[in-house]
């Protein structure tokens, strides 16, 4: 489940002025099979209805749930695409 944060204002390559988004995260603790150690995985939204599919951005972290030692974290964002395909096909 995704819990809804304020608004954000996010610059993109997409255009001049940022991009208004609303935040929502979500994380759950996980047992790593075999092992007494715990990770926390967490995602981070940044959603806006002026883009398409309405993700502007993501970020996925894992961190130690007893250190809080951040053992991956991964960003995505959205870019332009000049061509999505060949303009004169055969």
């Amino acid at each position: 489940q995704y819990y809804y944060g304020g608004m954000r204002y996010l610059k993109t390559p997409l255009q001049m002025d940022a991009i208004e988004c609303r935040q929502a995260a979500s994380q759950v603790e996980y047992l790593l099979p075999g092992s007494e150690r715990s990770v926390i995985y967490r995602r981070d939204l940044w959603l806006s209805p002026c883009v398409p599919f309405g993700v502007v951005q993501y970020v996925d972290t894992v961190t130690d749930a007893v250190t809080n030692e951040v053992l991956f974290r991964q960003r995505m964002s959205i870019s332009k695409v000049s061509h999505l395909a060949d303009s004169n096909p055969q």
